[in-house]
């Protein structure tokens, strides 16, 4: 059984706290994701996203906000180099003692592999690797931001936005993300559009 070390445990505290903390009024936020991925042929598959947060100190005068965003995801790959990406995600936003929001978010897009993905090898694989270490991809979507606000804010807003989102993968204890028990680090970048 492949065990994490405890430096890996500390790295992510190690690079907050190198960061400089900005001049400006500060809050700290907890976020957390969980991923649930279900497999369903070499081709296809369903994924959920849990995704809380929470404003735990906010500045002085400022209201405190919680939120929870639930997104099922469905991929579909015609080859191994693209992936269809289609999903909705929905969340809803405590943002103050009078106005709640609730946003419905559908989103269709690709996923470009530029270090192209292997074949997958053995009888009971599905997962295509990726054919090299390093794993370097572009997601681009189309999404129908939607919210829904009760409370003294009431009514609703919609906006239709383009997002770009360039993905870096790296293993850390293996030489491919897809080999059993790998650890990797992930780090995106995205911007949208407007």
């Amino acid at each position: 059984m492949n065990r994490i070390r405890p430096s890996l445990l500390l790295l992510p505290v190690l690079v907050a706290l190198a960061v400089p903390p900005a001049h400006a009024q500060t809050d700290a936020q907890l976020w957390a994701n969980l991923t649930l991925n279900w497999l369903k042929s070499d081709r296809l598959v369903y994924e959920l996203d849990l995704e809380p947060k929470a404003l735990l100190a906010a500045p002085k005068g400022e209201p405190d906000w919680r939120n929870l965003d639930v997104t099922p995801n469905i991929e579909f790959s015609p080859n191994g180099w693209l992936d269809l990406v289609g999903e909705v995600a929905t969340g809803y936003t405590k943002q103050t003692d009078d106005l709640n929001s609730f946003e419905v978010s559908p989103r269709v897009g690709v996923r470009v592999h530029f270090l192209s993905r292997g074949v997958p090898t053995g009888l009971r694989t599905r997962e295509r690797p990726p054919a090299r270490r390093i794993v370097f991809r572009d997601l681009v979507r189309v999404e129908s931001r939607n919210m829904f606000y009760t409370g003294a804010g009431r009514g609703s807003d919609s906006t239709v936005r383009f997002r770009n989102r360039l993905e870096f993968l790296v293993p850390l204890n293996k030489q491919k993300i897809s080999e059993d028990g790998a650890r990797y680090l992930l780090t995106d970048w995205e911007w949208y559009i407007p």
